[in-house]
């Protein structure tokens, strides 16, 4: 019911309001899913909120939500189409590759540099 919600929200452009049910489904004793964090990696990207997009993909590997393929495919997708992060992002950039390669995960190539 939650993923559902979130993704109809994110779909709409309401990805505060989708972030708010998100933090509910967990507020209400529900864990998200790889589907759930999915929804809202899309929502982030639509809403070019890589920062966000950042801090949602390490907390979905420190709740134990090892990303698949899919979720690296939008991932990358997203920087395509959203260009390199912001200077004031890079510190960001670096955290996402570290925290990506201690838990065993492959960072695609060109991933966090703009596909340069």
């Amino acid at each position: 019911m939650y993923t559902s919600l979130i993704q109809a929200l994110c779909k709409d452009g309401r990805i505060l309001r989708a972030s708010k049910f998100f933090s509910d489904m967990r507020k209400d004793g529900f864990s998200p899913d790889a589907i759930a964090y999915t929804v809202m990696l899309r929502g982030h990207f639509q809403a070019k909120h890589m920062l966000d997009v950042m801090m949602l993909h390490a907390d979905m590997i420190k709740t134990g939500i090892l990303p698949n393929a899919v979720i690296y495919r939008i991932i990358a997708q997203g920087y395509q189409e959203n260009g390199p992060l912001a200077i004031s992002s890079r510190r960001g950039a670096a955290s996402f590759s570290a925290l990506a390669l201690r838990s065993g995960q492959v960072v695609l190539p060109g991933l966090l540099d703009g596909g340069t």
